[in-house]
């Protein structure tokens, strides 16, 4: 990721700083080894949130918000059920190849410190040679 964005990833982080490194691209895909992606959902917050934890190509480990509208909106419709988890995650062990785009959020500010940075997030899953969702709300798994 840190080759796509053009900045070093700092590790344990959840953002690019602006300070440190103005990233070259707001979105960027990569290649990842189907075993390498967890899914599940994080209920901490009033409404509970989609993540996704990966290793890049290099190595690194992130866990990052999944922001994908289609995903995202079917399970929650589908009351946040861990079998649907199950479903997606299997289906992502038998495809040929896995991609993430992870995506760059607007500019924030932190109400602590004042640095200013980006959110990583993953803005899609796209499995090959047949994809995670069909059509807005036909889950292939």
């Amino acid at each position: 990721m840190a080759e796509g964005f053009g900045c070093e990833l700092p590790v344990g982080e959840k953002s690019l700083y602006s300070e440190a490194c103005r990233p070259i691209k707001s979105i960027v895909t990569i290649r990842v080894a189907p075993d390498s992606i967890q899914l599940y959902w994080d209920d901490y917050r009033a409404e509970p949130q989609l993540r996704v934890g990966f290793q890049d190509g290099s190595g690194m480990r992130f866990v990052r918000p999944y922001k994908d509208l289609l995903p995202v909106e079917y399970m929650k419709n589908n009351q946040l059920d861990d079998d649907v988890l199950r479903r997606m995650r299997r289906f992502i062990d038998y495809a040929e190849d896995v991609f993430l785009r992870i995506g760059l959020s607007r500019v924030w500010e932190s109400p602590h410190d004042g640095r200013r940075g980006y959110w990583l997030q993953v803005n899609g899953i796209h499995t090959f040679p047949d994809p995670l969702f069909s059509d807005w709300d036909t889950p292939m798994f």
